[in-house]
């Protein structure tokens, strides 16, 4: 059964709301992500991110990164890249169309 791609977390203008995620690196270090996107599909959130480029630093465009959004036992929101090859494929496909749309629409 597909699941419909839910849209909700949108500005009036159906554009993403911004926010910036702090996760904490394989050496307990933060890393600050700039959230593109939230997809919901296959019953769970999916968090498009791309990492905050140094100070003046420009950001690599195409150098995204998708977490699946869990609850653990206590309720607590966990972010886990997502093993599905052909999922995450999928997520970053909705993404890319979301934001050809949004050009389009910056173009008129």
């Amino acid at each position: 059964m597909s699941e419909v791609y839910d849209a909700s977390g949108r500005d009036e203008f159906g554009l993403p709301e911004p926010e910036i995620v702090s996760l904490s690196d394989e050496a307990g270090e933060d890393v600050l992500f700039l959230q593109l996107d939230t997809i919901h599909t296959h019953g769970h959130d999916y968090l498009v991110l791309m990492e905050m480029p140094p100070e003046g630093e420009e950001p690599e465009d195409d150098d995204v990164l998708i977490f699946r959004v869990d609850v653990d036992e206590d309720g607590n929101e966990t972010y886990a890249m997502e093993e599905d090859e052909d999922l995450n494929d999928w997520v970053y496909n909705v993404f890319c169309m979301d934001s050809e749309e949004y050009e389009v629409a910056d173009a008129e």
